[in-house]
């Protein structure tokens, strides 16, 4: 027994609040036997609107040995296989009014990408290109000069391909300043660069105020130095937290703290349950901090800090709107 469907439609609207409003236009043909199932045409998306809110700073990811509960705390069995073979090749075409809001990125997203599916799972093959599009970073509304997101296989590991500069029209000396990311989009690799070269910390001057570094005081030259550091631990936070884990120690994560000559690279953890311990160096002074913190109850908790001054502070958190 054999079955053909055929689904055309003119700008339907989907919607998936809060993060998706879309509109689409299908031309496909579904071909169906009782073992196998084939989807082939094509979809286009001539308007959208993709927002994704900002995931605070201590989100964190599922862990891949997640158990789902149900009420009565047993596990609940994952979802069954489809009973037959599924096979895409479905080109999905995006329209010049889509638009792209999410963690700091704005901006249009236009290409074409193709959509198969087989027994190794979904594949995406294409290109989508960022048009007339900001980024957000180092404080700054940065100007996307070059932004493509490439797929090649699995849909979840696109390769990012991204420059973004500071807006020419306020940048001393004829300075083009910015930061490049490229690399997988779960791996990104991000660098500062400029033309003409130059030390990465008067190309960051010129991306954080437009001028110079050379004019400033030494306040500021240490200040673009901690901020180099950050973006260096940001990058290999990652890898720090799955070294934690391999020790037993939570939320193990490199940062920086303070500022101008006080600034510090720390490193900090939960060796138990709401007892956090941190270590800090000075990034100009070499000198260490040793923090014991501990959680009495909700909202409240006890710090000890040993360093060049030692403390003793009880701390109360609360939130108010």
């Amino acid at each position: 027994m054999k079955s053909q469907l055929r689904v055309n439609g003119r700008e339907l609207e989907v919607n998936v609040p809060p993060m998706l409003a879309v509109k689409v236009s299908p031309d496909l043909t579904i071909k169906a036997t009782p073992q196998e199932a084939e989807v082939t045409g094509s979809v286009g998306i001539p308007w959208g609107r993709i927002t994704v809110d900002q995931l605070p700073e201590s989100a964190v990811a599922v862990s891949k040995d997640e158990v789902l509960l149900n009420a009565n705390m047993q596990p609940i069995d994952p979802e069954k296989p489809i009973p037959f073979t599924l096979k895409t090749n479905v080109l999905v075409k995006i329209g010049d009014d889509v638009k792209l809001s999410a963690f700091g990125l704005n901006a249009g997203l236009v290409g074409d990408l193709n959509v198969r599916q087989n027994k190794k799972g979904p594949l995406v093959y294409g290109e989508i290109n960022l048009q007339n599009g900001t980024y957000r970073s180092f404080a700054q509304e940065l100007v996307i000069r070059k932004g493509q997101i490439l797929f090649n296989g699995p849909a979840d590991q696109p390769y990012l391909s991204i420059e973004a500069i500071r807006d020419p029209d306020n940048i001393e000396d004829d300075v083009i300043a910015g930061i490049r990311v490229t690399g997988p989009a779960d791996k990104p690799k991000v660098d500062i660069f400029s033309d003409p070269a130059m030390p990465q910390q008067n190309a960051l001057s010129y991306i954080l105020r437009g001028k110079n570094l050379d004019s400033e005081s030494g306040d500021s030259s240490d200040a673009m130095t901690t901020a180099l550091i950050s973006m260096g631990l940001a990058q290999s936070g990652q890898l720090v937290g799955t070294v934690g884990e391999a020790f037993g120690v939570q939320d193990l994560a490199l940062d920086t703290a303070g500022s101008g000559s006080d600034s510090q690279v720390t490193i900090s953890g939960y060796i138990a349950p709401g007892l956090q311990v941190k270590y800090g160096v000075g990034i100009f002074e070499s000198i260490g901090e040793f923090t014991v913190r501990y959680r009495l109850m909700k909202g409240l908790y006890v710090e000890v800090v040993s360093g060049l001054d030692s403390a003793v502070d009880l701390l109360y958190q609360f939130e108010f709107n």
